[in-house]
C-alpha cells in the first residue's frame, strides 16, 4: 500500500507540474516540447519508482 501511495505522490507531482508549466501563458511551448517534458517525467518515474520503495522500507 505504501509503495503506491509513494508512487501516487510522484506522479501527482509530475502533474502538476507539467500542468502548471502549461498553464503559464508567458511560456508558449510547441507540440514538441510538451512532449519531451510528458517523455522525461514517465522516465524520471520508471527509473525512480524502486529507489522510492526502497526508501520507503527503510522507514518502516
Amino acid at each position: 500500500m505504501r509503495n503506491g501511495f509513494v508512487k501516487g505522490i510522484m506522479v501527482g507531482g509530475i502533474v502538476a507540474a507539467s500542468v502548471g508549466l502549461m498553464m503559464n501563458s508567458e511560456m508558449m511551448m510547441s507540440g514538441r516540447t510538451k512532449k519531451k517534458m510528458m517523455r522525461g517525467g514517465r522516465n524520471l518515474l520508471r527509473k525512480s519508482g524502486h529507489i522510492i520503495s526502497d526508501v520507503a522500507d527503510l522507514f518502516r
